[in-house]
């Protein structure tokens, strides 16, 4: 599914909400994306949903912010499985993550509880 003209400046204003906010996870962008009545009605399926927040992630910056919040995570301790309920992602998602950057992804750094 491309995003029309439209929906792409939809979602630069997204950028403010990151900048203000700076702890989004998908999740809640997919929240805020479901209530926000300025998207078209042909994108608000879960499809029309993810393909939008992978727009915003991949082009708008959020991705300094999630690896800001997920190494965050990872220093204060939490393991793999914990940084995903975090994130509202999937564990696989967390273990990548941690896999390319050299991280353990058993023991996080940091005091474990």
């Amino acid at each position: 599914m491309r995003l029309s003209a439209t929906v792409k400046a939809i979602c630069s204003t997204y950028r403010n909400i990151f900048r203000e906010d700076g702890y989004v996870t998908r999740k809640e962008l997919i929240q805020m994306l479901k209530v926000d009545e300025l998207i078209p009605e042909k994108y608000r399926t879960d499809k029309g949903f993810e393909v939008i927040a992978d727009y915003i992630e991949k082009n708008l910056g959020t991705r300094e912010l999630t690896n800001e919040r997920r190494m965050n995570l990872y220093l204060q301790g939490l393991n793999a499985q914990e940084m995903a309920e975090k994130e509202g992602v999937d564990v696989s998602s967390i273990n990548y993550w941690l896999r390319t950057r050299g991280l353990n992804k058993k023991e996080a750094c940091g005091n474990r509880r």
